[in-house]
């Protein structure tokens, strides 16, 4: 039986790949999905870590493993006398993975298994989310505009890439609903 109203997915399918995820989502949901992400399933997760530690001008202040997963988070600080502007970050990889998602979307639409007028979702984490998760409280001020830069290219490489008409971008917003619940004040 299919939902009816609409559904909106946020966040990770427990399902192993892409293919996956949104063969299953458009079957099970059907018309009541207008937008269908990969379910995390194309390795976004760890992308925002990996750039962080390529980094040049940031160093590692800690490593611990996040309580009841092998998931492993870092911590990290401007190196001492840089000038937060000259932090060179790696490529987050949202490119390359948004485009592999969305070759398997296009894929999977053409064999008829997904709606025409579905769009592509990408999912992304603001700059703030990654930075005040991943460096030190007193740097994520300092350090967001450079990192802002960053996503916000790969946004347009991605807009560049996945026609319009196919594409539907998402900023989760955890951290920030999270401080407003909270009553804190972000960091910047």
């Amino acid at each position: 039986m299919t939902p009816s109203g609409r559904v909106h997915l946020v966040g990770s399918v427990p399902l192993s790949t892409v293919a996956d995820v949104m063969g299953t989502c458009a079957e099970r949901l059907g018309d009541t999905c207008h937008r269908l992400p990969d379910g995390e399933a194309g390795g976004w997760v760890n992308l925002p870590a990996a750039t962080l530690s390529q980094a040049s001008g940031l160093e590692l202040v800690s490593s611990r493993i996040f309580p009841g997963t092998t998931h492993e988070v870092r911590t990290w600080k401007l190196a001492p006398g840089i000038d937060p502007d000259s932090v060179r970050y790696a490529s987050t990889g949202y490119v390359e993975t948004a485009s592999r998602s969305y070759a398997e979307f296009a894929r999977l639409r053409a064999a008829g298994r997904i709606a025409p007028g579905t769009r592509f979702q990408v999912s992304l984490p603001t700059a703030y989310a990654t930075t005040a998760m991943s460096l030190v409280p007193e740097d994520v001020a300092a350090a967001l505009p450079g990192y802002e830069r960053l996503v916000l290219a790969e946004v347009d490489a991605i807009c560049a890439r996945i026609p319009h008409a196919d594409l539907a971008l998402q900023w989760d917003v955890a951290l920030e609903v999270i401080d407003v619940l909270e009553n804190r004040k972000p960091v910047i």
